[in-house]
Parts: C-alpha cells; sequence; structure tokens
C-alpha cells in the first residue's frame, strides 16, 4: 500500500481535471478537483491507496477562493483500478477533510464510488491510513459527517453547521473519472 505526504506544490497550479485525466498513461484513473469558496484554509495533505498510485502531485494548501486538483490512477499493470483517501487538514480547526474514491477494473462486479467526511481529530493532526481507508471503504453510513454515494447519484453531502461548512462530492461514472469536491458555507 503506498502512503506518503504530498510533493511539491508547484507541479499543477492552474491545470484542470480534464488535462490531468489526459495526461495519465492507464485506462482506469481519477482526477479530484477541489473548490474552496468556504472560509477554511486546507492544508498537510495526505493519502494512503489500497490499489493505485498519486499521478499528479497534491497542493500542500488550498485557501479560501482557490481550485486545485491532482490525480491518481492505477498501476500500468494488473487487473486491480484505483483505491485510496486523500486526506486534508482544515487549518485552525480540529477536523479533517476525508475524501475516499473507488474507481474498480472491473466495474460489473464492484461500483465506483466516492465518499467524504469531516473527521473531528481532536488536537493532534493524524495523516491518512490503511484504517481510515478500511473504514470508508466498508461502511456505508456513520452517524455524522459522513457521506458515501455511487458515481452518477446525487451528491455525496456533509454539513457542520458548527463549523458553517458544507461539503459536496460528485463523482463520474466512467473508468477515467472527474470527482468534484466543493467546500461553501453554510
Amino acid at each position: 500500500m503506498s502512503h506518503k505526504s504530498s510533493p511539491s506544490k508547484a507541479e499543477y497550479k492552474g491545470k484542470t481535471v480534464e488535462a490531468i485525466l489526459a495526461g495519465m498513461p492507464t485506462s482506469v484513473a481519477v482526477a479530484i478537483e477541489i473548490t474552496n469558496l468556504s472560509t477554511y484554509t486546507l492544508e498537510h495533505p495526505t493519502y494512503v491507496t489500497s490499489h493505485g498510485v498519486l499521478d499528479y502531485s497534491l497542493e500542500t494548501e488550498i485557501k479560501p477562493g482557490e481550485k486545485r486538483a491532482c490525480g491518481f490512477r492505477k498501476h500500468k499493470v494488473g487487473v486491480k483500478g484505483c483505491l485510496g483517501v486523500l486526506r486534508y487538514a482544515i487549518r485552525d480547526t480540529e477536523r479533517c477533510l476525508d475524501i475516499f474514491f473507488s474507481s474498480p477494473y472491473a466495474c460489473i462486479v464492484y461500483d465506483r464510488m466516492v465518499g467524504i467526511q469531516l473527521e473531528n481529530m481532536g488536537k493532534t493532526y493524524v495523516r491518512a491510513s490503511n484504517r481510515l481507508l478500511e473504514e470508508m471503504d466498508h461502511s456505508r453510513d456513520k452517524p455524522y459527517d459522513f457521506d458515501k454515494k455511487k458515481a452518477g447519484d446525487s451528491p455525496a453531502t456533509v454539513t457542520n453547521s458548527a463549523m458553517n461548512l458544507a461539503v459536496t462530492a460528485t463523482m463520474l461514472d466512467e473508468h477515467r473519472s472527474i470527482i468534484r469536491v466543493q467546500l461553501t458555507g453554510v
């Protein structure tokens, strides 16, 4: 399993998710576009993958009003798809934004899925982990601040009124999927 912090932030400024997908060398890929219309800054990204690799680097921070993108893909050789979790800390809070993605190679057996979660981390930031990936992959519903949907369905939505924050995520139901995540005020 891959488990890493983010590489250089300068690689992607201005690239669209469509351009990121076009540059990936495999048929199964996920490009994630994050639009931050909230008052919070996202920072300290980490990710973990069970299948697949990071192909386009993560932004080290996403400030209010910014739109950024990154991309994951399946390994060049093999019959597994792309499965993982991307985590950003939310600056000046004890919360993290987790984005789960699953784009399987065999869509007849498995569904493409997107999930989002606002997890309360306490005072210590915890990196994305295999435990988090397993929880988000196998959970359908959690009682608070979590939602997961099939690609092409209605958006996954999480709202935290105490933070004045709403997060939505949609995923295209295609081998080369685009996930669009948007953070807004409530």
